[in-house]
């Protein structure tokens, strides 16, 4: 049974599809599946210069209230990254002032702000319960995070423009146990 209610093992038969002659379709009697047939390969290409532009677009976060985060980054000479907050109270809020570290990416997760800047990543409790702190990444710069119910992964970009995510956890931590960084 599914979220909402639905008994799919009922459609588990030959006899619960009606299968024409001629269609797209065939019934798979050794895994019991209906499947495609004879579906032709997309026409579509990829537009590689479009996907590297989107992938340089860090994307904003959400906390458990509905809160948007998001990185702005200044047009001027020597850009300047800040984290802005917004839909709590009317207008931005400042998360992180202005600044020439580069800011790739927010996180957050259990009301801890995690922040890819400069290759690193750094932590910082929005309820106050700690100082903020900052782990070195071993291998590579800190490019993008992802959240987990315990604390954050990191996407990490070594020193020849690969990708790749590390497993490991962190050894530097903040007090109660709360944020940790795996990497």
């Amino acid at each position: 049974m599914d979220a909402n209610l639905q008994q799919m093992f009922q459609l588990a038969e030959e006899r619960d599809w009606a299968t024409a002659t001629g269609t797209r379709v065939a019934w798979d009697t050794e895994s019991r599946l209906l499947r495609l047939v004879g579906v032709r390969v997309p026409s579509w290409t990829e537009a590689a210069f479009v996907g590297t532009g989107r992938r340089k677009v860090a994307p904003g976060a959400v906390d458990r209230f509905g809160t948007h985060a998001r990185i702005e980054q200044s047009d001027a000479l020597m850009p300047q990254w800040r984290v802005v907050a917004s839909g709590a109270v009317t207008g931005d809020v400042e998360l992180v002032p202005p600044g020439p570290q580069e800011i790739s990416d927010a996180v957050i997760s259990d009301d801890v702000l995690y922040l890819a800047i400069d290759g690193r990543v750094a932590l910082r409790d929005l309820r106050d319960r700690w100082d903020p702190m900052t782990v070195d990444v071993d291998g590579g710069r800190a490019w993008r995070l992802a959240p987990r119910p315990d604390g954050v992964h990191v996407a990490v970009i070594d020193g020849g423009g690969s990708e790749g995510i590390a497993a490991g956890r962190c050894k530097l931590g903040p007090p109660s146990g709360v944020g940790t960084v795996y990497f």
